[in-house]
């Protein structure tokens, strides 16, 4: 392609020197998404065909020189357009790599000997498939979570969903979340019609080589991020197409390939030399230009999760994650407004209720944060997030008993080391806050170390009196 190892590194030096340049970071992601833009462009079969076909310096089967064949020259007269004999033929049909014809038709390889030149490659494909599943241990889901029958029929509409969003990428999103779906409903149904109908196409034309071979890239790259073993909670992601979108590329090539080759063969249909340039053109500026709408996006965390609750509206993540940004820019009542979009899309989600309960106390409304915190701490009792915020604002408004019960109910859900563990991390965050405090005093004396209880228990004091006083009256600390 226009990449060679020279060119490569030339390439990857600019991009990393304006990357280290004292930039702003969305600068730098603009930089990044432009660069990758250009790196997939240049190795895009029909970018590179439309470039060799206005080179000034010979006529080159571009064809030949893109899907890999050895250049073949048009004439062995001087090169113009104009100048063409009968002699020498303007395409000779082994111009085509990838078309095997009976002028030279490719020996058949025997299937075992296939096998084993494509062996080493499979194993370590292998390897890498065992390590990426170790490594994402802690995030596969079960298949009662996430049933297998909806696993396939996500993974059926995932690729439907994949090439529009390949053929006219706009409403991409961060995150797109997971839905449970049935084999039978009409979208599942009506993309497997579309996969199935595009693959009796290919196979059609399979003589000519490249649809079977872009197809085949794009399905089989696309399988182990399919969900059929689950990592996550997404239904997809558009990270997920960078090498699968190399098919279409191929695709796209080929397709161009063979109308430039039938320019060049047939006087009448000359006019696809033209056209093919102009879409090519097209193409390439449109998708240009939709790369740097979409570069726009990711300005701030508030612009991308903006866009994610446009393109995904019944996101129960994007909402939230939007509400947070906006709560720590001081702007607590549009994040109310997300939380509460967000409670209507998934009103048994308890950790929804702590972010209403955050926003709640952001606008001065302490006793309507404490009963959303009660709401949440009603759907999940173990949650400690939900109880150490629900024991800081009954803090807030001087209810200490209620605080203090609220911190040693969690010992009937978690070991006292656990609770150590938790409220030593939360009090490292955040050396202000007196409720981790309270309960490494409570961890650590329910554990026998007294001595390190009485020194959480001064430094508690040190923040907040009344409560240290309560605590060591409870814990026999006096």
């Amino acid at each position: 392609m226009l990449f060679n190892s020279l060119t490569f590194a030339v390439f990857f030096a600019v991009v990393l020197g304006l990357h280290n340049l004292p930039l702003p970071w969305h600068v730098k992601k603009i930089n990044l998404l432009v660069a990758s833009y250009l790196f997939y462009a240049a190795w895009s079969p029909p970018f590179v065909l439309l470039l060799w076909d206005a080179w000034p310096l010979g006529r080159w089967r571009s064809a030949a020189l893109v899907l890999g064949a050895p250049p073949v020259p048009t004439s062995g007269v001087a090169p113009g357009r104009k100048q063409r004999s009968k002699a020498a033929p303007a395409a000779p049909a082994s111009a085509r790599p990838l078309a095997p014809t009976a002028a030279s038709p490719a020996p058949p390889q025997p299937f075992p000997r296939l096998l084993a030149e494509k062996a080493p490659l499979l194993a370590l494909a292998g390897a890498a498939s065992v390590m990426t599943v170790l490594a994402h241990e802690r995030i596969v889901q079960s298949v009662e979570q996430f049933p297998l029958t909806s696993r396939v029929a996500n993974a059926v509409l995932s690729c439907a969903r994949y090439l529009g969003k390949m053929a006219w990428p706009v409403d991409l999103a961060a995150f797109y979340p997971y839905r449970e779906l049935s084999l039978a409903s009409p979208a599942v149904v009506g993309a497997a019609g579309l996969l199935l109908a595009i693959t009796a196409v290919v196979f059609a034309h399979r003589r000519r080589g490249y649809p079977v071979v872009g197809w085949l890239w794009f399905l089989g790259t696309l399988v182990p991020v399919l969900g059929l073993v689950q990592a996550g909670v997404q239904s997809m992601a558009d990270r997920y197409t960078y090498v699968p979108c190399l098919g279409f590329a191929v695709l796209a090539g080929g397709g161009v390939a063979v109308a430039l080759d039938a320019a060049g063969r047939r006087p009448g249909w000359r006019w696809l030399r033209p056209a093919m340039r102009v879409t090519i053109v097209v193409a390439v500026v449109g998708l240009g230009v939709l790369t740097w709408r979409q570069a726009h996006a990711w300005r701030d965390s508030t612009s991308l999760w903006r866009q994610a609750v446009r393109a995904t509206p019944d996101c129960v993540l994007c909402w939230l994650n939007l509400g947070h940004e906006l709560l720590e820019t001081d702007a607590p009542g549009p994040a109310l407004e997300h939380f509460a979009r967000a409670r209507e899309l998934q009103p048994d989600r308890a950790q929804t209720y702590r972010s209403l309960g955050l926003a709640l106390e952001a606008l001065g409304r302490r006793d309507a944060a404490i009963d959303a915190y009660r709401a949440g701490l009603a759907l999940t009792p173990p949650s400690l997030t939900l109880r150490l915020s629900l024991a800081s604002a009954l803090l807030a408004a001087g209810r200490l008993e209620e605080a203090a019960g609220v911190v040693d109910e969690a010992g009937r859900f978690y070991p006292p080391t656990a609770l150590a563990g938790y409220y030593g991390a939360a009090a490292a965050h955040r050396p202000e806050a007196p409720v981790p405090r309270l309960g490494l005093v409570r961890a650590w004396t329910a554990l026998g170390d007294r001595d390190r209880a009485r020194g959480e228990l001064e430094r508690l004091r040190q923040l907040a009196p009344g409560l240290a006083d309560l605590a060591a009256a409870r814990g026999g600390l006096v």
